[in-house]
C-alpha cells in the first residue's frame, strides 16, 4: 500500500485522462471525524507521494488538479487516497 506520486496521478496508462478522474469523495469515517470539504460539494482534495527534490509537496484539489502547495498539516482538510499494488 502507497501513495500515488505525481507523476502516476497525471498518468493516463493508470486511467487518469481528465481532473475529473483524479476527483475523490471523503468518506463518512473522514466526515465524522471532522473533515472540512469548504465547499459545497462532497469532494475532497487529498496528498500525493512527495519528491524531495520539489519545492513543495503536491496535493490533487477538490478540481482534480495537481499543484504544489504550502498547507498546514493541522488544517482539518486534505487526505489521502491509498493505492494497492498487485502482482500476479
Amino acid at each position: 500500500i502507497f501513495l500515488l506520486d505525481s507523476t502516476q496521478i497525471n498518468n493516463q496508462d493508470y486511467g487518469f485522462n481528465s481532473n475529473e478522474d483524479r476527483k475523490r469523495e471523503p468518506s463518512d469515517y473522514a466526515l465524522a471525524s471532522g473533515y472540512n470539504c469548504k465547499i459545497s460539494i462532497p469532494i475532497g482534495g487529498y496528498w500525493v507521494s512527495y519528491y524531495g527534490g520539489a519545492s513543495r509537496p503536491d496535493y490533487i484539489n477538490v478540481f482534480g488538479e495537481c499543484r504544489s502547495y504550502y498547507i498546514n498539516s493541522n488544517e482539518n482538510w486534505g487526505g489521502v487516497v491509498p493505492a494497492v499494488c498487485i502482482k500476479y
